[in-house]
């Protein structure tokens, strides 16, 4: 822990915050509880020995707790909220889009699918087929879009199969994040949807916006 030997309490909040994936580690678990394993395994570059010191480190001072091998906010972690919105929303608004070694298909199509807005999902189960250019992961995904919940897998599933997106993982990161608008990048071709019209209107409003996309989109630098 970096000590900073000032009198104010945003030295000492970032005495308890400041060292790397702390913020990050607190913003998984804003999501949801979880063991050191599985929140590593959403933190690319983490290893679960350096978020259990982490954990370890904010349990000191109160922000975690853990309970049968799985970490959870306290309340004092959970009032942190507004801090990791903040820190989103102006990261959004300033800073240039994320670099091509920063994305990360299964990352990022898991952040679309908890981020869906619940009253716009489907009665019924139904797919969408993604096909993602430009990635060194796997390249075939799903979407499956149910009325509780959104999941991303690479195991076809056995429902209707409602539209198929093909892109690349950046052209989805960008009308996502609110960096391009959709029907511009339908126009050019960074993204294609086939299916019905109805079908592809439905699958917009599915994916949503990042919590943090502008109400504008903007243009990355």
């Amino acid at each position: 822990m970096t000590r900073y030997h000032h009198h104010g309490p945003e030295a000492a909040a970032l005495e308890v915050l400041g060292d790397p994936w702390t913020l990050l580690v607190v913003r998984e678990l804003l999501h949801a509880d979880g063991p050191p394993e599985e929140l590593a395994g959403w933190l690319p570059g983490a290893s679960a020995g350096l978020v259990r010191k982490r954990l370890r480190a904010l349990a000191e001072h109160g922000v975690v707790t853990a309970a049968g091998g799985s970490w959870a906010l306290t309340r004092s972690g959970r009032a942190l909220r507004p801090v990791i919105d903040a820190l989103g929303r102006w990261g959004a608004d300033h800073l240039p889009g994320p670099r091509s070694d920063d994305l990360d298909p299964a990352l990022l199509l898991r952040d679309i699918c908890r981020g869906v807005d619940r009253d716009a999902l489907p009665e019924h189960p139904v797919a969408v087929a993604v096909g993602l250019t430009e990635t060194t992961g796997p390249r075939r995904w799903w979407l499956v879009f149910g009325p509780e919940a959104a999941t991303a897998t690479t195991t076809e599933p056995r429902l209707p199969v409602e539209t198929r997106l093909d892109c690349s993982t950046a052209a989805l990161a960008a009308v996502w994040q609110g960096r391009r608008d959709w029907l511009a990048a339908i126009r050019d071709g960074a993204i294609r949807l086939s299916g019905s019209p109805h079908a592809v209107r439905d699958v917009i409003a599915w994916i949503g916006a990042a919590p943090y996309a502008p109400s504008s989109p903007v243009r990355a630098r």
